[in-house]
């Protein structure tokens, strides 16, 4: 017998508690996009608008309600990056393939200040890297997200575009979310 104040536990017919997902890139690669393609809203042909600090978004995906803390990509977030990992239940980072080759200081400078927070949350990570299906990328991300993520559940996946397999990396990140929260 509990009191008024005892806090219930959720069983199989409840619905999932929402997931905090922290999306980190550098400025461009498309993490609002993603946020938008989610939310069903994605417009490919709107050009995009800088996100400043961070965004906070509420979006039902399937049966799973998630919480989006978009961070903008610009130098001086560090702070914003530090609370969003904190409150996180999962972390995208966001990559485009010429920003790995053309931004690849500042992309393992991200990586300097997050990968620790994000290893010590012991939250899943989706490396999403946008607008390519080039998989010869994936041996050079891999190798300098393995210096960052070891020991860390994370999966990295090349995506053409929003709608070539995005959906599929997603499920992905929400299930392992979910049996990390349990």
């Amino acid at each position: 017998m509990g009191c008024c104040g005892s806090k219930s536990i959720q069983n199989d017919t409840d619905p999932p508690m929402p997931l905090r997902i922290c999306l980190l890139g550098l400025p461009g690669v498309g993490k609002t996009s993603l946020v938008e393609f989610v939310a069903g809203e994605y417009d490919p042909h709107l050009r995009p608008i800088p996100t400043l600090g961070v965004v906070v978004r509420c979006v039902k995906y399937k049966d799973q309600k998630c919480i989006f803390m978009d961070c903008g990509g610009s130098s001086g977030h560090d702070d914003d990056y530090d609370n969003c990992i904190k409150q996180a239940n999962a972390v995208i980072y966001v990559m485009d393939p010429v920003s790995i080759h053309h931004g690849y200081t500042f992309t393992k400078q991200l990586l300097d200040k997050t990968a620790e927070d994000v290893r010590n949350q012991k939250i899943p990570v989706l490396f999403a890297m946008l607008k390519t299906q080039n998989e010869s990328i994936v041996p050079m991300v891999g190798s300098l997200v393995d210096q960052y993520f070891y020991n860390s559940v994370y999966k990295i996946k090349t995506h053409a575009s929003l709608n070539d397999g995005f959906s599929e990396s997603f499920d992905w990140l929400i299930e392992a979310a979910n049996n990390m929260r349990r």
